[in-house]
């Protein structure tokens, strides 16, 4: 328990000058969506764009927002990839799928609890989000894959001991603290529209699960991520 407290306190640290960036972003969003007409007439267009190539678009857009341009700007940094073409496609490939994934969720939440941005709807898909597909799927996932990748796709000790206490736990408290407030603004939207405010707080969040996941030194698939 006091590991788990210690845990809690780091992620605190670490995320809440993120945390706070994200949900301001989140927040603008949602005022400049219903407050300011040209901009709620470029989002009615990308709605269209969403309706008309479905899971087509879940599948590209995410793949590019959450896996390719993270990655560029990782790439920009000191510390870079050292097999920049096989990480890139595995980064396009996992977040394309994910994309995906996450459509599926938005519209099963769609059909159990209607699409009503009333309070209390926009708070029961909030709760599923992250207290049952982020513990379950979503955060271990993405923090799974990565580990994953950061040791050249081998599976050793990624699962030993207590291992979602160590790999997935921290993770998850940042995972928290970064997207509920964020989940709850993106509900608000109409549901075509969820998946395109969801990729915008996904690159931020990418980003920061890129530099703060850290690889062991003799990995040759990475340098010091």
């Amino acid at each position: 328990m006091e590991q788990v407290l210690i845990d809690i306190k780091n992620a605190f640290k670490k995320n809440k000058v993120p945390g706070t960036f994200l949900q301001l972003i989140a927040l603008l969003l949602i005022f400049t969506y219903f407050k300011i007409e040209g901009v709620k007439q470029f989002w009615i267009q990308v709605q269209e764009i969403k309706l008309k190539y479905g899971f087509y678009y879940s599948f590209f857009a995410t793949a590019f927002i959450g896996g390719l341009l993270p990655f560029i700007l990782k790439q920009s940094l000191k510390d870079k990839y050292a097999s920049p073409l096989l990480v890139s496609i595995f980064v396009f490939v996992f977040w394309g799928y994910k994309g995906i994934e996450v459509d599926v969720l938005y519209k099963l939440q769609a059909f159990i609890f209607g699409n009503n941005a009333d309070i209390l709807t926009v708070l029961k898909k909030t709760l599923v989000d992250q207290l049952i597909y982020a513990p379950t799927i979503g955060t271990v996932t993405v923090i799974l894959s990565y580990k994953w990748l950061d040791q050249n796709f081998q599976i050793k000790d990624m699962l030993k001991g207590n291992w979602y206490r160590r790999e997935i736990f921290p993770s998850l408290v940042a995972n928290w603290m970064i997207w509920t407030p964020s989940v709850f603004i993106i509900y608000l939207f109409p549901l075509p529209l969820q998946l395109p405010m969801f990729n915008l707080v996904l690159f931020f969040w990418v980003l920061m699960v890129m530099l703060l996941v850290k690889p062991k030194k003799d990995v040759p698939g990475t340098n010091n991520l």
